[in-house]
């Protein structure tokens, strides 16, 4: 589900087979945006004054902070009417400061509207002013396909908008810098900057909303003092402690929509630490905590403390570490499949089967029936679907889905020689 704050900020226009009001074609696509500065005033226009050189450079300061947020790449064009997004500026009385146009795409070839921006030369632009730079950050804003934050069928809640949060409030102080809804949104619609591309940490609490380009990356909240929920998929929303109303308090994460982060470790109380569809390292921490990789192949870290491991699609490695833990797993073909490293029957480990239905062609969920140990499927009998054996030689459960004698699905466990009915929760 799509956040209220960024569906809060993107326009409302309607999108059909034919016609997109932002400057890609789909989001999570990058775009590449042509602009110019106007040199004369276009037909009709009082009051117009070019760009000096001081204040193209502001411009160009703005245009970096989109840059450094979202896939769009700002190319500097000379010819002003080829560019797909013009700079213009002009006296304009009374409150107004600026204004743009909205952004326009064709499916069918690509081809855009030309967007114009306007600013006010009342205020001191060559020198940064807060007000016009905060103007700036505004109306691009706009010519990138996003809305006033107080405005129209969806809207920030009042105690959220604020500039300090959205340089497309009206509300509060203009600010210098893009708050932490317009990066989510630009995120959600362009993707992540292509900037941070290598291994980066990101620490819990401390990067509010998180964008990141590429790379094997991580979110870690070994310095927490509460316990916290992490999920690493794109689009959710991260907690310390509880989740509170709005991601301005503190101790909440957003992770973009199109941002993989690829492991997470959690603090040393009881978390809960999800991982995303890539091949995650989660590690829970000290504490009785719940690590689910959810699909990909991944490796799963529970150290002290009674730790619950969920293996989910893919091919797992499960570590519990000390304390008594419990490991649930679906059950994986004989080449591939999730593997217990570390099951202590003398910990107090269990493997949890219970959502596991060992006879799908029975009516209902039909439970495993445990035979004990062997070193090949001659410990099973061609009787009864459903019946299962600790294959000793290969550290594998075993299990016969049809009831012909072999065996159809494994699960590795290291750890144990052998294997009793009692460790398994059926």
């Amino acid at each position: 589900m799509v956040q209220k704050f960024i569906r809060a900020l993107r326009n409302e226009r309607e999108e059909t087979a034919e016609i997109r009001r932002y400057q890609n074609l789909a989001d999570g696509e990058g775009a590449v945006i042509s602009y110019s500065f106007m040199s004369a005033a276009p037909e009709g226009v009082s009051g117009f004054s070019t760009y000096m050189a001081a204040e193209q450079a502001q411009v160009h300061k703005v245009l970096a902070q989109f840059q450094a947020v979202a896939n769009v790449t700002f190319v500097e064009a000379s010819d002003t009417a080829a560019a797909n997004l013009l700079f213009g500026q002009r006296y304009m009385p009374g409150w107004q400061s600026g204004e743009a146009s909205t952004p326009l795409i064709r499916k069918s070839d690509g081809s855009r509207s030309q967007v114009e921006v306007w600013l006010d030369t009342e205020y001191d632009l060559a020198k940064g002013d807060v007000r016009i730079v905060g103007t700036a950050l505004h109306e691009i804003g706009h010519a990138l396909g996003l809305k006033h934050s107080g405005e129209g069928a969806v809207r920030l809640p009042s105690a959220e908008d604020a500039r300090a949060n959205t340089t497309m409030s009206y509300n509060g102080d203009m600010q210098l810098r893009l708050g932490i809804f317009d990066i989510a949104a630009l995120e959600a619609i362009y993707g992540p900057a292509q900037t941070k591309l290598g291994a980066n940490t990101y620490t819990f609490g401390k990067d509010k909303v998180i964008v990141d380009g590429g790379g094997t990356d991580t979110l870690t909240a070994a310095s927490s003092k509460t316990k916290v929920v992490i999920d690493l998929n794109g689009g959710a929303w991260s907690y310390a402690n509880k989740k509170a109303g709005s991601l301005v308090k503190d101790g909440q994460v957003y992770i973009g929509e199109h941002t993989v982060i690829e492991r997470a470790t959690g603090s040393k109380h009881n978390d809960t630490v999800r991982g995303n569809a890539a091949d995650n390292l989660l590690k829970g921490g000290a504490g009785n905590d719940t690590v689910d990789g959810r699909t990909g192949n991944d490796r799963l870290y529970g150290d002290g403390g009674n730790d619950k491991l969920y293996g989910g699609l893919g091919d797992d490695a499960l570590y519990g570490g000390a304390g008594k833990d419990t490991s649930l797993s679906e059950m994986g073909t004989l080449e591939s499949h999730d593997w217990i490293r570390d099951f202590s029957a003398k910990q107090g480990d269990r493997i949890d089967l219970r959502k596991v239905d060992f006879d799908p062609a029975a009516g209902g969920r039909q439970k495993m029936t445990f035979l004990g140990n062997g070193t090949d499927d001659a410990r099973l009998s061609a009787s009864k679907a459903g019946q299962a054996y600790y294959n000793t030689a290969g550290d594998e459960l075993r299990v016969d889905a049809d009831g012909d004698g072999i065996a159809d699905y494994a699960l590795g466990i290291k750890g144990v020689a052998s294997m009793k009915a009692s460790y398994f929760l059926l």
